[in-house]
């Protein structure tokens, strides 16, 4: 859409407000996208050995990743 207003394929003056809005639209939607892709959790599961074995409690059988300073 956006190399159709660049281009020379010029576009009628009363399309511009929609071409702006659907721009608008499709950023705001990646965005959503993003932030709610970066805080997905994955479920508790085994997802592989951990190169050392944090210390293991009672009430939490949960595998967490080494943190390493």
């Amino acid at each position: 859409m956006l190399f159709d207003v660049f281009g020379e394929g010029r576009q009628p003056p009363a399309f511009t407000g929609l071409l702006i809005g659907y721009v608008a639209l499709s950023l705001a939607l990646q965005c959503v996208g993003l932030i709610t892709q970066s805080r997905r959790k994955l479920p508790p599961g085994h997802y592989g050995e951990p190169e050392t074995a944090p210390a293991e409690t009672a009430d939490d059988d949960v595998w967490k990743p080494v943190v390493r300073g």
